[in-house]
């Protein structure tokens, strides 16, 4: 793990996101760097959306604010040149 995952998985930590027996550590930082690539090809406040809705349900059966703040650690970590749409 990186020192770029190690934060982010803090961060979510933080974030009251308790992911464990749900997913995997992987599959948390995999997400994280879909919401970046999808952020980076359209970033517009749909596609920020987007990426939260993804989450809610699936895999991890997220609830909307754990898939908010999912999406949140992962900009803050892998793609902060996002931030901006957090706060949009």
């Amino acid at each position: 793990m990186t020192l770029q995952d190690h934060n982010y998985t803090k961060w979510l930590s933080e974030s009251g996101v308790n992911y464990q027996g749900r997913v995997s550590t992987q599959w948390m930082i995999d997400q994280a760097h879909t919401t970046c690539s999808m952020l980076d090809q359209d970033p517009t406040p749909a596609t920020y959306q987007a990426t939260m809705a993804r989450l809610v349900g699936g895999p991890g059966n997220f609830t909307q604010q754990e898939a908010k703040s999912t999406v949140y650690a992962a900009i803050q970590t892998y793609c902060h040149n996002h931030i901006s749409l957090v706060f949009g």
